[in-house]
């Protein structure tokens, strides 16, 4: 099990979904990403996109390559984001995110 260091050094980004702005941040020790943090503004499902980033955390965590997490979330469909550049829902935004950074 992953011992948390008392101090991260993180990176936040914002992309926008069908619903809302996403902030996304990603906190690192000795420069692997080991915690996914995401918040809204505006009216997306707080508690979806708060288990989204406590899910990518256990995994990361666990030991599972970014590029399978990224995976897992590419492609999930949200009617919401029809037309919508930066993916297809809040979990393909995120996707995108950890696999255009290369992680």
């Amino acid at each position: 099990m992953y011992e948390r260091v008392p101090i991260l050094k993180s990176i936040t980004a914002e992309r926008k979904s069908g619903c809302c702005e996403l902030f996304i941040t990603i906190c690192f020790d000795n420069d692997m990403p080991v915690e996914c943090f995401i918040s809204t503004s505006g009216t997306g499902c707080s508690a979806s996109i708060n288990a989204l980033g406590r899910m990518i955390s256990l995994l990361l965590q666990s030991g599972i390559p970014v590029s399978e997490v990224s995976r897992s979330l590419s492609k999930i469909k949200c009617p919401s984001c029809v037309g919508c550049k930066d993916g297809s829902s809040c979990a393909d935004v995120v996707g995108r995110f950890l696999n255009e950074n290369h992680y």
